[in-house]
C-alpha cells in the first residue's frame, strides 16, 4: 500500500466527512432548523414555493395583484426548484442548502488544488467556506463561485465536456440579474486578453461564455422579454430614486467588511493576505518560481476584491448616480454593482494562496552547493532555517484558528447545535415552524370559514410572507419587480400613513420592492410577538381602497386601537402556544357601512 499516495487523499476525505456531519443538525431540525429571515423567509422562499405550486399556471393568485405577476416572484435560482417539487418547503429548504455547501467545498478545493495549493491547504480553506452564513436561496451565486471559476480554468487547459457541464450546473442554480451578468462581463474579457495574448485555445472562455449565456436565457426567458421591452407591465423599478454613498467609506467597508448578501467574513483574512502581499513585494529575493506564481495569483486574487470595492463604491457615487438618472430607463435601476457577489471566492481563494505560502517555508530544502564550507557558518544557517519553519508553522496555525473560530460564530452551525441542545424559543423568527405558525393560521382560516380564493388579505405589524406561506391571498408582498401601475393603486390604500413619516413614505415611494401596509407608527418592523404590548394609536389606511384592491381583512400582529375608526372591525384574535404571534383578524368594512 502506498501510504503517501492515500495521505495526500486524507485531507480531503476527512474534511468531506466533517461537512457531512455538520449537515447533520439541520437534516434533524428540519423545520426547526435555522432560516435567516431577511430576504429568504420574507422574499425568495414564498416565490419557490409558489413557483411550484403554479407550475403550469399563467399567474400566482396569491401574490399581489395575483395578474402578470410571474416574473414578479422570478426564482433567484431556477435548479432550486426542483428541491421544492420534490420535497414539503422546509426540508427543500434544508436539502438545497446541503447542495450549495456541498458544491461550495468542491469548488473552492478543486480550485486550490488547480492553484497547487497542499492537498490539506485546500481542504481546511474549503471546509471552513461552507460555514460562511451564506444564503443559500441564492442557490451558487456565492458559493458556487470556485466551481465556475475551476471549470473556466479547466475548460482553457483544454478539458472536455464536465468543464462545460459545470458552467451549465451554475447557470442553472444562479440568477442572470443577480450575478450571471458579472460572470459574463469578466469571461468576455478573459476571451480578449486570450485573443490577445495569443494564448492557446481562446476558444474555451468563449464557448463557456455561450454555455452560460444559453442557460440563462432558457431558464429566464420573462426576465430576457422584459429587459427588452415584451414584458407585460412596466416595472416599479422605474421610480427607483437612488441615494448616493459616501465614495472612499464605501471602498473601506467592502474591503473590510463586505455586503451581507455575500457574506466573505473576511475580516481576520484581511491582514493576513494585505501582510503576504507586501512582503511578496518588499522580498523578492526569498521566493522561487514556484512560490513567485503562487504571489501572483494571490495578487490577482486581492486586486480582484480590490476591483469588486472599487465598483461597489463608484457605482453608488454621487456623480453616477447622477448620470443614471439623466439617463433612466434600466440604466437607472442596473445593479452593476453586483460583482460583489465574487468577494468570498477572492477573498478565501487568496487566504488560501496566503497559507500555501506560509506551509511552503516549512518544508525542508537542502543548502545546496553554495552552502558555507564551516560547520559552525553551516551549523548558524540550519538554525536558522529550523526556526523559520517554527515560525512558519505557527503562523499556519494561527491563520486557520483566527479564520475558523470568526467563522463558527456567525455560521448557521452554531446556532443549529444549541437548538438540538436546547430547542427553539416559540419567539423566535428565524425557523420555518415559529415563521409560518401553520397550525396557527390553520384556526384563522376555520373562522373565517370561507375558500381562501374567495377573498384577499393584508398584514400590519407581520410579514406578509406570513399568510401566503399559509395559503392566504394577499394584497401586499415582497418583491424586485412588479407592476408600477399596482404599486400607485397599493400607495392610495397607505397613503394616510406615509404623510405621517417622511422615513416611510420615502422608503416605499423612491424603492417600494415592499409593497406593504406600513404603519408610521411601527416603521420598517414586521415582526411583533405575543410578549410585545405595542399598539398601534391610529392607523389612517384607505378601506375603500383596500376594497378596490380585494381585500377583505387584515391580519395584524399588534393591537390597533379603536379600529373603526379605520374603517376596521376587530372580528377575532388568535394565538396558539409553541408560536410567537398574536393575530388579531379585522375586517375591511365597505364604504356604505356606517
Amino acid at each position: 500500500m502506498n501510504l503517501k499516495a492515500h495521505g495526500k487523499h486524507l485531507a480531503f476525505f476527512l474534511s468531506l466527512a466533517l461537512l457531512l456531519l455538520s449537515m447533520i443538525p439541520s437534516l434533524i431540525l428540519r423545520d426547526q432548523a435555522y432560516v435567516r429571515a431577511h430576504d429568504q423567509l420574507d422574499g425568495e422562499i414564498p416565490a419557490y414555493v409558489l413557483q411550484t405550486l403554479h407550475a403550469g399556471d399563467a399567474d400566482i393568485p396569491e401574490f399581489m395583484s395575483g395578474e402578470n405577476n410571474k416574473a414578479s416572484l422570478a426564482p433567484a435560482s431556477p435548479g432550486t426548484l426542483l428541491f421544492y417539487r420534490a420535497a414539503e418547503p422546509a426540508l427543500a429548504f434544508v436539502l438545497n442548502e446541503c447542495f450549495v455547501r456541498l458544491a461550495a467545498f468542491l469548488g473552492l478545493f478543486l480550485l486550490l488544488r488547480r492553484l497547487e495549493a497542499a492537498p490539506w491547504v485546500s481542504a481546511v480553506l474549503a471546509l471552513l467556506f461552507t460555514l460562511l452564513p451564506f444564503y443559500s436561496v441564492y442557490g451558487l451565486a456565492v458559493m458556487g463561485q470556485p466551481l465556475l471559476l475551476y471549470a473556466v480554468l479547466m475548460a482553457r487547459d483544454g478539458k472536455k465536456v464536465w468543464p462545460y457541464a459545470l458552467g451549465a450546473l451554475f447557470a442553472a442554480f444562479s440568477s442572470p440579474v443577480l450575478v450571471g451578468y458579472a460572470d459574463c462581463l469578466l469571461l468576455a474579457g478573459w476571451c480578449v486578453t486570450d485573443a490577445v495574448r495569443k494564448k492557446p485555445r481562446p476558444w474555451a472562455s468563449a464557448l463557456m461564455l455561450g454555455v452560460l449565456a444559453a442557460v440563462y436565457v432558457a431558464l429566464n426567458l420573462n426576465l430576457v422579454k422584459q429587459l427588452f421591452g415584451g414584458g407585460a407591465f412596466v416595472t416599479h423599478r422605474s421610480e427607483w430614486v437612488l441615494t448616493p454613498d459616501p465614495w472612499w467609506d464605501t471602498v473601506k467597508s467592502m474591503f473590510n467588511e463586505g455586503v451581507y448578501h455575500a457574506e466573505a467574513s473576511q475580516g481576520p483574512l484581511t491582514g493576513w493576505v494585505l501582510a503576504a502581499c507586501g512582503v511578496g513585494l518588499l522580498f523578492p529575493e526569498l521566493w522561487d518560481p514556484a512560490r513567485r506564481e503562487t504571489l501572483r495569483r494571490l495578487w490577482a486574487m486581492t486586486l480582484l476584491a480590490a476591483g469588486v470595492a472599487v465598483i461597489y463604491a463608484t457605482w453608488r457615487s454621487a456623480p453616477v448616480i447622477s448620470l443614471r438618472a439623466a439617463i433612466g430607463g434600466p440604466f437607472l435601476h442596473f445593479r452593476f454593482e453586483r460583482f460583489f457577489w465574487l468577494n468570498p471566492l477572492a477573498w478565501w481563494t487568496a487566504a488560501g494562496l496566503t497559507l500555501q505560502l506560509l506551509w511552503s517555508l516549512c518544508r525542508r530544502e537542502p543548502l545546496g552547493p553554495e552552502a558555507p564550507a564551516r560547520r559552525e557558518a553551516a551549523a548558524r544557517r540550519a538554525s536558522a532555517v529550523r526556526t523559520g519553519r517554527i515560525a512558519a508553522r505557527v503562523l499556519c496555525g494561527l491563520l486557520i484558528c483566527s479564520a475558523a473560530v470568526n467563522v463558527y460564530d456567525v455560521s448557521p452551525l452554531k446556532e443549529n447545535l444549541r437548538r438540538l441542545s436546547a430547542g427553539v424559543e416559540e419567539t423566535a423568527s428565524s425557523s420555518f415552524r415559529t415563521f409560518v405558525s401553520r397550525e396557527l393560521f390553520e384556526e384563522i382560516d376555520e373562522y373565517i370559514g370561507r375558500p381562501k380564493d374567495s377573498y384577499r388579505v393584508g398584514s400590519v405589524g407581520l410579514y406578509s410572507s406570513v399568510p401566503l406561506l399559509n395559503g392566504f391571498q394577499c394584497v401586499d408582498g415582497y418583491s424586485n419587480n412588479y407592476d408600477v401601475e399596482y404599486k400607485h393603486a397599493f400607495r392610495e390604500a397607505i397613503e394616510g400613513e406615509l404623510k405621517k413619516k417622511k422615513s416611510v413614505r420615502t422608503y416605499f415611494d423612491e424603492w417600494g420592492n415592499r409593497c406593504y401596509l406600513f404603519s408610521a407608527e411601527l416603521g420598517k418592523s414586521y415582526f411583533f410577538t405575543k410578549e410585545d404590548d405595542t399598539v398601534i394609536k391610529k392607523l389612517a389606511l384607505n378601506p375603500e381602497a383596500l376594497r378596490a384592491l380585494g381585500c377583505e381583512y387584515i391580519f395584524s400582529g399588534v393591537e390597533i386601537e379603536k379600529p373603526e375608526k379605520s374603517g376596521l372591525k376587530l372580528l377575532n384574535t388568535f394565538e396558539k402556544e409553541g408560536y410567537p404571534y398574536r393575530i388579531r383578524v379585522y375586517e375591511v368594512e365597505s364604504g356604505d357601512e356606517e
